[in-house]
């Protein structure tokens, strides 16, 4: 049911974005597996587009774009709060829509508001709860609002989803730290830097928990473990 969706959106971004067309025709639409994938790839194109016309083009590029890919536009360049507005009418006019549910969560953890974030998280794995990042979202938020046990669920059905999944990996691996078990907590560090060699979150973790563990078995400190983010 996607391709419909997907083919729409590149016909109109490629018939109202003439001067941009030959990029924006880079992004390869036909190998793309799933919409989310997609989702992805357009606001990563249009920061790219931006950095090569200016900033001045944005508006124009934003009354281009549907209103879901306009928040997943202004999400990515750091604009939380007026992405927000976009999902919130995405969820309103289309409440079966899962990915704005789930971008609507995003924007509510960035404005640090983890119970609304949850909320809209839990809506929608309701919809589609096949899709490992929101299960790794709904985790973050949990975990903030300090229901960790409910938190390590919810990544570990991120994980059974896609064991490759390194951030969840890295998420569980501190709850797992943090209630003292530090075989779990170890296999899930040391695979989140086997997927994600170069990210520097996981790495300082992983440096962390053999520093802290060498040779003792005690908890490690929260404010010594980097905080996960989405």
């Amino acid at each position: 049911m996607y391709l419909p969706i997907r083919e729409m959106t590149t016909r109109l971004l490629k018939q109202t974005l003439d001067e941009y067309s030959n990029e924006i025709q880079e992004i390869t639409f036909s190998t793309t597996s799933h919409l989310g994938d997609y989702f992805e790839k357009v606001p990563t194109k249009i920061e790219q587009i931006l950095e090569t016309h200016g900033q001045n083009v944005l508006p124009k590029i934003l009354r281009t774009l549907p209103d879901l890919i306009r928040g997943r536009v202004l999400l990515a360049l750091g604009e939380s709060q007026k992405a927000k507005r976009y999902f919130n009418k995405n969820t309103n006019e289309q409440p079966h829509n899962f990915f704005a549910w789930n971008d609507l969560g995003v924007c509510h953890l960035q404005g640090d508001k983890p119970t609304e974030a949850a909320y809209c998280f839990f809506e929608a794995i309701k919809l589609l709860d096949k899709i490992p990042v929101f299960w790794d979202n709904a985790g973050e938020a949990l975990s903030r609002l300090g229901l960790h046990e409910e938190a390590q669920k919810c990544l570990e059905n991120s994980l059974d989803i896609d064991p490759n999944n390194a951030m969840s990996q890295n998420k569980l691996g501190i709850i797992y730290l943090k209630n003292g078990e530090f075989e779990k907590a170890q296999k899930c560090l040391e695979k989140a830097v086997e997927v994600d060699p170069k990210n520097s979150l996981f790495l300082n973790n992983l440096t962390t928990f053999y520093q802290r563990t060498e040779g003792q078995n005690r908890k490690t400190s929260d404010d010594e473990i980097g905080r996960a983010h989405v």
